[in-house]
């Protein structure tokens, strides 16, 4: 459940400000009539095709030339539904699974930072700003190693295609533990936002440093207002966007917000419910090692 306040209106709040008022200072008023209202809110509109194009623009991500041949290989590859009479465009079966198996892979993937931060790498080199070379390179590097990631987790792909598709989701192979992969993804694209992404625009430098999302493990540094808490790891819970900081539980179980930057994550640790795992290097209990299991919750220690 989602509970929120936000104030559209706030209506005349200094009486002094409205035309022709002819009131002395300190006048008292008589409330004439009060209403309240009662609404159920409602999920927001699917975007159009020129409000799709206005972001894009906006945000620097891809050239003018490519933005429309996007949106078009978009319903072309049945990514989304177009809806003629008024443009907006709708994700299919297709658009969803393909976006929470690559959120299992490589968040990155799906995020339009990672186009944005090439286009405007391009656009320092035009500007004599970068070396050609050194943005290529860089590039090749960070996609290199995208490439080789998913390769080695491209086992999400079917198993989000079977349960967009699959009427009766329980007939799916493991499908507790698909669901659980389906859900976590839908709630790390839930938690994505464009003002968090915006933080990053204007970076001149491409990384490969997977996004971080909820469920990311994270080590805290250089922090100097709390140096005790450099050095720390934790897990990322959701990010607040009113303060650009993230909530972060820590492995002595309180909960921090922290600012992006005092944050490195680890990809290599980015586990979630569902998750196929592999039990190594146990030494106390060393009858595990080897055995195949499913990951459940996560719990911080006391």
């Amino acid at each position: 459940d989602v509970m929120g306040t936000e104030i559209k209106d706030e209506g005349p709040m200094n009486l002094a400000d409205l035309p022709d008022p002819d009131l002395p200072e300190s006048s008292v008023c008589s409330v004439v009539e009060t209403e309240l209202q009662q609404c159920v809110t409602e999920k927001p509109k699917p975007l159009t095709e020129s409000e799709l194009l206005g972001l894009m623009g906006q945000h620097g991500i891809g050239t003018d030339a490519w933005m429309s041949f996007h949106i078009s290989n978009l319903i072309k590859r049945s990514y989304v539904k177009l809806d003629e009479t008024t443009r907006e465009l709708t994700p299919t079966g297709l658009g969803p699974a393909l976006t929470h198996a690559y959120t299992l892979i490589d968040p990155g993937l799906v995020r339009p930072s990672v186009r944005a931060t090439v286009e405007l790498a391009c656009a320092k080199v035009a500007k004599g700003e970068l070396r050609k070379k050194m943005v290529v390179d860089k590039a090749v590097e960070v996609f290199e190693k995208k490439f080789k990631r998913f390769a080695e987790r491209i086992d999400r792909v079917p198993v989000m295609l079977a349960m967009a598709y699959t009427k009766d989701r329980s007939k799916v192979k493991g499908a507790a533990n698909a669901l659980a992969q389906w859900d976590f993804a839908a709630r790390i694209t839930a938690s994505v936002n464009l003002a968090y992404l915006l933080q990053g625009k204007g970076s001149e430098t491409m990384e490969d440093e997977e996004d971080k999302a909820p469920g990311v493990t994270v080590r805290i540094h250089g922090l100097k207002a709390a140096p005790e808490l450099n050095g720390q790891t934790g897990m990322l819970e959701a990010f607040d966007t009113t303060k650009g900081r993230w909530h972060v539980k820590l492995a002595t179980g309180d909960n921090k917000a922290l600012k992006p930057e005092n944050l490195h994550s680890f990809p290599a640790n980015h586990f979630w419910p569902g998750l196929p795992i592999r039990v190594h290097g146990l030494q106390g209990a060393t009858e595990f090692n080897g055995q195949q299991g499913f990951c459940e919750r996560w719990e911080a220690p006391v």
